[in-house]
Formats: C-alpha cells, sequence, structure tokens
C-alpha cells in the first residue's frame, strides 16, 4: 500500500512540473521505471529556453550538413540523412544523434504549438516543412511523403 501512494505523490510532482509557470514543458524521451517509482532522465531538457539553446548551438553543424547534401528536410518537417551509405563511418554515429536530438526538440515545439493551436502536431511538423522548403536556398534535400529525395530546383522568393 506504501508503493501506491508514493506512485501518486510521483505523479503530482510530475504533473506539477508539466504545467507550472507558464513555461513549455515536453513530456520526456526518456522514463524509467525504478521500483515503482518514475523518474525522469531529462527533466533539464523540458525546458522551452533549453530547448531553444540547444537548437540553436546546433544550427551550425546543421546548416553545414544540409548544404553539403547529407542532411535533408522531411516533409512533416523532421531531419533525416539523404543517404546513410555515402556518409564515412566515423562521421555517421554523430550525424545520427545531431539528428536524433534535433527531431526530439523539434517535436517539442511541435507539441507546444499543436497545443496551443488546437490541432495535431503532424498538421504542426507539415506546415513548417513548407516554411523551410520555401526559405531554403537551391540545392538543398527535401523527402516527400512517400520516402522520395529530390534537390530543390530555386532559389528562396524574395519577401
Amino acid at each position: 500500500m506504501r508503493r501506491h501512494g508514493y506512485s501518486r505523490l510521483i505523479a503530482g510532482a510530475a504533473l506539477t512540473l508539466l504545467f507550472c509557470g507558464g513555461t513549455l514543458y515536453a513530456l520526456p524521451q526518456e522514463v524509467r521505471e525504478t521500483n515503482n517509482v518514475l523518474f525522469s532522465t531529462a527533466r533539464e531538457d523540458m525546458n522551452s529556453q533549453a530547448i531553444k539553446e540547444r537548437m540553436k548551438q546546433r544550427l551550425s553543424q546543421v546548416v553545414k550538413w544540409k548544404k553539403s547534401g547529407q542532411v535533408g528536410e522531411t516533409y512533416d518537417g523532421y531531419l533525416a540523412l539523404v543517404d546513410p551509405a555515402k556518409i564515412d563511418a566515423k562521421t555517421l554515429p554523430q550525424m545520427e544523434l545531431l539528428i536524433a536530438q534535433e527531431n526530439r526538440d523539434r517535436q517539442a515545439v511541435y507539441q507546444a504549438i499543436a497545443k496551443s493551436q488546437q490541432t495535431t502536431v503532424a498538421l504542426v511538423g507539415q506546415r513548417r516543412a513548407l516554411q523551410i522548403a520555401d526559405d531554403a536556398p537551391k540545392g538543398e534535400w527535401f523527402r516527400d511523403a512517400k520516402g522520395g529525395w529530390s534537390a530543390k530546383k530555386t532559389d528562396p522568393k524574395k519577401k
């Protein structure tokens, strides 16, 4: 019976953390159960300011890899490797990690936007993908819903 009380306490604390102060909090990627108590392994990752900072820190590397044609944007607003077979074996794990981190943060942002606009995460991601494609320079790679890759053929329109 005592474990049940701790579970309620932890669940209440988790809800408080998720909704306190109007700050954007996303559900952590990894939650593990240890001794019947849930612990977040990524509480720091949930803050919107932290997400912005991490995305800003990764931006130069993302841009570099997109310009090289190794990384592209997907139709649903996420990053992906264009052709993993053409990437150096030493570089591939680093690229995969950075892409996973970026996509996790993008998903958290899309979730917050979807919640505030009362729509779906998928629709927010697709809208963002269209914006990214419109603003992208000629030559950047995009994957369509069927999985096909193509390079953008025109430069962005002047605004």
